[in-house]
């Protein structure tokens, strides 16, 4: 597999691949669809969903962000993906859907929408497609779709719903990460968002604030005075105790056991 940016190969290989890409957009933009991969929620644990992917959803100024199960077809191998709701908090009627995804996708289909442009974020290309006209009056619709290939079976899908006004989709999707995104790809999504230690242990000295929240969700309680501290209650009633200074980058994580006992878990040392 040669990445969509390559030239190798491109010769003989690209335009049947750009022909199936574009039929596989146009699919998404409401084109004709023939088979999808059976998609499914796999078994989860924990009540409420959060990131699959540790970093892959940043926070946007202005929108309130929900997220939805990550979801595994029954194919093998398996195809993923998860959806991200971004609902604007002020006066205009929009919500963007973002979803990351692996998979074959479509079945190749014939793209007829020919509200569509190209584009291209750094190395990746890119499709926009304006659906104002099929969506009429009906709020739920989509209201545009902006699709962003990362690697031959990898894509970041933007949707727009409501009535507007609306952003620049590229400026939405120029928050997110995408050579990060592609990678985190490799791997499926957890599914387990039940709250535990493990989860913890794997931040890191410098994680952001928005980021962590996505991976462990809310606080517990926030203390000190100094320095915003969030706590955390453990199902066996220890805590953890995540250090932000500045409430954007986390300086600390402790662990703070029934006896007492204090175990570092990530960034500075615990002062005594």
């Amino acid at each position: 597999m040669y990445a969509p940016w390559s030239t190798a190969g491109r010769d003989t290989e690209e335009p049947l691949r750009q022909r199936a890409w574009i039929c596989t957009i146009g699919a998404l933009a409401g084109c004709s669809v023939l088979l999808m991969p059976p998609w499914h929620t796999a078994a989860h644990l924990g009540e409420t969903p959060l990131a699959g992917w540790y970093g892959a959803f940043p926070d946007l100024s202005g929108y309130e962000r929900s997220f939805a199960m990550p979801v595994i077809s029954s194919t093998d191998p398996p195809s993923f993906r998860q959806t991200v709701h971004y609902r604007w908090l002020g006066a205009a009627d929009r919500t963007w859907e973002v979803t990351v995804a692996r998979g074959p996708g479509l079945m190749p289909a014939e793209a007829t929408n020919t509200n569509q442009e190209a584009l291209q974020f750094g190395p990746y290309s890119a499709w926009s497609f304006n659906l104002q006209g099929e969506a009429a009056g009906r709020r739920d619709s989509v209201r545009m779709r902006l699709v962003v290939q990362l690697d031959e079976d990898k894509a970041l899908i933007l949707a727009g719903h409501g009535f507007g006004p609306w952003d620049d989709m590229t400026a939405i999707v120029q928050h997110f990460d995408l050579p990060f995104i592609a990678v985190s790809l490799d791997k499926g999504p957890r599914m387990d968002f039940r709250r535990s230690l493990p989860a913890f242990r794997g931040l890191r000295k410098g994680a952001v604030f928005a980021d962590v929240q996505a991976w462990l969700g809310i606080a517990d309680e926030e203390i000190g005075e100094e320095i915003h501290i969030f706590l955390y209650i453990l199902p066996d009633g220890s805590r953890v105790l995540l250090g932000f200074p500045d409430r954007q980058h986390m300086s600390y994580a402790y662990h703070e056991r029934d006896d007492g006992a204090i175990d570092q878990i990530a960034g500075e040392p615990v002062r005594s």
